[in-house]
């Protein structure tokens, strides 16, 4: 059961980021930069726990770095709609075929 909400919340994250290459207000932008620093930060703490460095713990933390508004990134526009079309991606991908239940069990395991 958690671990199909936290599916659900990673590709609702993943539609947001593709939707963000339509023209909408700073609200939308904002709100898509808080749940999309979460929804990284939980994929960076999954693959943490469930085998230290790897891979998706990598991009998990580069896209954490891309996407969060405490450091800002000296991109242009259009170079931040690729990045999040491409990070949609990336998580839709995690998403979809790499994540696994028993991961999420284990998840909270100290």
């Amino acid at each position: 059961m958690r671990g199909s909400r936290f599916k659900g919340f990673l590709l609702l994250v993943s539609a947001m980021m593709f939707i963000s290459y339509l023209p909408m207000p700073y609200a939308y932008y904002t709100i898509l930069e808080i749940m999309g620093t979460i929804a990284w930060i939980l994929i960076a703490f999954t693959e943490y726990k469930s085998g230290g460095l790897s891979v998706w713990f990598i991009v998990a933390i580069c896209g954490t770095m891309l996407i969060n508004s405490i450091i800002e990134t000296p991109f242009t526009q259009s170079i931040g709609m690729f990045i999040n079309v491409f990070m949609g991606i990336a998580m839709a991908y995690y998403a979809s075929s790499r994540l696994r239940i028993r991961q999420f069990k284990n998840l909270f395991k100290w």
